[in-house]
C-alpha cells in the first residue's frame, strides 16, 4: 500500500505542477475555454490544489510506512482526497463566465 500511495502522490504532484506552472488547463477534466474567464487563475487554483493532494498523499505514504497502520491511513487518504476535490470544484466556479 505504501508504494501505491507514494506513486499516486508523485503523479498528483507532477500533474499539479504541470497545470499550475505551465498553465496546462487542458489536463483539467471538464475544462472548456468558452466557459472560462480567467485561464491563468484557474490553472493556478487547480494546480495548487492537486499539488497539495499529492504532497499529502506522499506524507500519508511515509506515515503508513513508519507507523504501519494501514486502515487509518486509507481512511485518512480518502477523506483528504474527497475534501480537497470538493474544495477545488467549488473554487473553480469563480473562474467560469
Amino acid at each position: 500500500m505504501t508504494i501505491v500511495l507514494l506513486i499516486v502522490g508523485i503523479f498528483l504532484s507532477v500533474l499539479g505542477l504541470l497545470i499550475w506552472k505551465y498553465n496546462l488547463v487542458n489536463l483539467i477534466a471538464g475544462y472548456s475555454e468558452e466557459k472560462t474567464r480567467d485561464k491563468q487563475g484557474l490553472a493556478k487554483w487547480v494546480g495548487k490544489n492537486i499539488l497539495i493532494m499529492g504532497a499529502l498523499t506522499i506524507l500519508i505514504s511515509i506515515l503508513e510506512y513508519l507507523l504501519n497502520i494501514t486502515m487509518w491511513i486509507v481512511v485518512t487518504f480518502i477523506i483528504i482526497v474527497v475534501v480537497l476535490s470538493i474544495r477545488t470544484n467549488i473554487g473553480c466556479k469563480k473562474y467560469e463566465k
